[in-house]
C-alpha cells in the first residue's frame, strides 16, 4: 500500500466528522477562520523571507500598528496577502470558476502595485527589474538546483500556453471521479511552481491557489510553516523529477492537521499555533525524512558551497565595506579557515586590505583533494575613524560559515532589529540569493549604524 492511501483514508474520516458539525454558528466559524488566516498569512510570507514575527503580523492585521524597524514592504506584503484571502473567500462564496483571468487578478491583489526588486538575469548577474502586477513574466526566472546550477522555469514565451494547459488539466481532473482533491491540489501546486508564471510572488500565489482548490471542495486551508521550508522544497524538487508522491503526501499531512484543528475549534475548544508534543514529534519526523535524503559533508559539497554561496556573499559585501572604509585609516578582512577529516583538522588564514575579493583557490590553500571545509569566518575590521572633530574609534564584526555533517549554515555576529542573521540548509540545497542579499545587507547595516552611533557619541568638545 502506498504512503498516500492511509492519509486519504484519514482525510475521509475527518471529512465525515466535519460534515456532521456543519454548518457552524457564524461566531465560531469566524473565530476559527481568523486563526487560520493569521497563520496562513504569517507563514506564507515568512517562507519568502518576510521578517515580521507572528505577533507583529497579528498586531498589524488586528490593530493596524506597524513593527518598529521592520521594512515597509514586509508590512505591505502582509496586507496584500490578507486582502488576497478576502478575494478567495468571496470567490468561493459566489461559486465561481478558476480561470487565468482570476489568477492574474489575484496577483494584482496580493502585490498591490508595480514595484522594483533585486534579481538575477539569464547570466546570473544581479539586476534591478520592475514587477508588473497581474502580468505574466517578461524575463526568464530560475532557482538554484541541488548541484548549485540554475534551473530555469518556463520561458516567458512558453508561459501563456503552459498556463492554459494547467487550467485545462485542472478542470479535467475535477471531472474524474478517481482523482482525489488532495492529488488534484498537489499536482496543481507543483505545476504552478514549475511554470513560475510571474516575475514575483509565485510562492505565495501557489499556496493561495492550492488552498482555493481545497476550500472550494469544502476543506479548511492548509498552512505550510516556515520551519518546514527544507522539507517543502525537497518535496517540490522530487516533483521536478516526475515524482509527485512526496508533495502529495506533504499536502495530505497538512490537510489532516488543518482538519483536526478545525474540528477542535468547531467543538468550542481553544486552538493555537500547534506547538504541543505531538506536533513537535511530527515536525521532527518530517525533518528526519528530509535529512535522510540529504547529501553528506564532503570535499565536493563544501567546495561547491564555497564557490556558489560563500564567495558571492563576500562579493556583495566587500566593495560596500571598502567604500565605508574610506572613512577609516585602514580597512581589512581576515579570513580564518578550518578544514579536515573526522578527528583531524587544520586551519589557514588570509588577510587582505578591502576591497580585495577572496578567491576559491586562496580559500582552499594547501588542502588535499579528500579534505572538506569545517568553518570559514570573515572578520572585518575598520580601524581608526579619521573624520575631523571626532575621536578615533574602530568597528569590527564577523560572519561565519559552518559546515556540519548534513547541513551548513551562515551566522552573523551582529544584531539589527528586523534583519535576518542566521540561515541553514542541507547540502542538496542553497540559501536563496534573496536570503543571502538580506544577510549581507544586515552585515553592512551593522557597520553603518555603528559608525553613526559612535561618531555621534565621540564628537570632541
Amino acid at each position: 500500500m502506498s504512503a498516500l492511501a492511509p492519509k486519504l483514508a484519514r482525510v475521509a474520516e475527518l471529512r465525515s466528522q466535519l460534515d456532521s458539525v456543519r454548518p457552524l454558528p457564524r461566531e465560531i466559524e469566524e473565530r476559527v477562520m481568523q486563526k487560520f488566516r493569521l497563520w496562513w498569512t504569517y507563514h506564507s510570507n515568512a517562507l519568502e523571507g518576510n521578517v515580521l514575527t507572528l505577533g507583529e503580523t497579528e498586531t498589524f492585521l488586528m490593530e493596524g500598528l506597524t513593527a518598529k524597524g521592520k521594512p515597509l514592504k514586509d508590512h505591505l506584503d502582509i496586507r496584500g496577502h490578507h486582502a488576497a484571502i478576502d478575494y478567495l473567500l468571496e470567490f468561493i462564496r459566489k461559486k465561481e470558476t478558476l480561470t487565468e483571468a482570476v489568477i492574474r487578478e489575484l496577483h494584482k491583489v496580493i502585490l498591490v502595485e508595480d514595484h522594483y526588486v533585486e534579481a538575477e538575469n539569464a547570466d546570473g548577474q544581479p539586476v534591478r527589474k520592475v514587477i508588473r502586477v497581474g502580468e505574466y513574466k517578461t524575463e526568464p526566472n530560475a532557482r538554484r538546483t541541488t548541484t548549485g546550477e540554475r534551473k530555469f522555469y518556463a520561458t516567458p514565451t512558453e508561459t501563456p500556453a503552459r498556463m492554459r494547459d494547467l487550467i485545462a488539466a485542472y478542470r479535467e481532473d475535477c471531472t474524474r471521479s478517481e482523482k482525489h482533491i488532495v492529488e488534484i491540489a498537489a499536482r496543481f501546486h507543483h505545476e504552478f511552481t514549475a511554470i513560475h508564471p510571474f516575475d514575483d510572488g509565485n510562492g505565495r500565489m501557489t499556496r493561495l491557489l492550492t488552498n482555493l482548490i481545497l476550500m472550494q471542495a469544502g476543506f479548511p486551508p492548509v498552512v505550510i510553516r516556515t520551519q518546514e521550508r527544507s522539507a517543502y522544497i525537497f518535496a517540490l524538487s522530487k516533483g521536478d523529477q516526475g515524482e509527485l508522491d512526496d508533495i502529495t503526501v506533504f499536502i495530505a499531512d497538512h490537510l489532516i492537521e488543518a482538519m483536526e484543528l478545525y474540528l477542535r475549534g468547531a467543538r468550542g475548544e481553544e486552538i493555537s499555533e500547534p506547538t504541543d508534543v505531538d506536533k513537535e514529534i511530527a515536525l521532527l519526523k518530517r525533518e528526519m525524512q528530509h535529512i535522510e535524503a540529504a547529501s553528506p559533508r564532503d570535499a565536493t559539497n563544501t567546495r561547491r558551497i564555497v564557490s556558489k554561496q560563500v564567495l558571492p556573499a563576500w562579493e556583495r559585501v566587500g566593495p560596500r565595506l571598502a567604500s565605508l572604509g574610506e572613512l577609516f585609516a585602514t580597512a581589512k578582512v581576515n579570513v580564518s579557515i578550518s578544514w579536515g577529516k573526522i578527528g583531524l583538522s587544520s586551519s589557514h588564514g588570509i588577510q587582505k586590505n578591502l576591497p580585495g575579493l577572496i578567491s576559491v583557490s586562496e580559500i582552499e590553500g594547501n588542502m588535499t583533494p579528500d579534505t572538506s571545509f569545517q568553518q570559514i569566518q570573515f572578520n572585518v575590521v575598520l580601524h581608526g575613524f579619521t573624520r575631523s572633530g571626532t575621536r578615533p574609534f574602530d568597528v569590527q564584526a564577523q560572519f561565519t560559515w559552518l559546515f556540519a555533517e548534513l547541513k551548513y549554515s551562515l551566522k552573523l555576529n551582529v544584531s539589527l532589529q528586523g534583519r535576518p542573521t542566521e540561515f541553514e540548509c542541507i547540502y542538496n540545497e542553497e540559501i536563496s540569493s534573496d536570503e543571502l542579499s538580506k544577510a549581507m545587507d544586515a552585515f553592512c547595516f551593522y557597520f553603518i549604524e555603528e559608525v553613526k552611533k559612535q561618531a555621534n557619541g565621540k564628537i570632541q568638545h
